[in-house]
């Protein structure tokens, strides 16, 4: 027998923005509590925020990694999140050039941005 995983639950402290925030990232339909699945993409989890008292205080042991559509680009989908409510993530500088300094001639391979709660999250080019 095996297990399959059903939905991916994180704590927030205001559950109804974070729903909102990571439908209008991920641009998939939401009850208001859960960010839904979409099948007509490849990611088809549900994502739950449950409220929560406790403000995160620890970086994440697990997180998620997202790569841009193969309309986008790395650059332009860390300048949406931004604008979104997200923000780099201003410790993680180990990871390679950032895509969130314009100015730069070196493309980012990896990006670590913060959710409005604080969470973690990657954004890494796509292969």
């Amino acid at each position: 027998m095996a297990l399959e995983i059903s939905t991916l639950t994180f704590d927030a402290i205001d559950p109804a923005r974070q729903t909102a925030f990571w439908a209008t990232v991920l641009d998939r339909p939401t009850d208001g509590r859960v960010v839904l699945p979409d099948d007509q993409g490849p990611s088809t989890m549900p994502i739950r925020f449950a409220g929560t008292t406790a403000p995160k205080v620890d970086r994440l042991q697990m997180h998620l990694d997202l790569v841009p559509c193969l309309d986008s680009s790395l650059r332009a989908e860390v300048e949406r999140l931004v604008r979104l409510g997200a923000s780099v993530h201003p410790d993680l500088d180990d990871l390679g050039p950032r895509a969130s300094t314009p100015a730069s001639s070196e493309p980012a391979a990896h990006v670590v941005l913060t959710d409005p709660d604080g969470h973690e999250f990657g954004v890494r080019a796509r292969p």
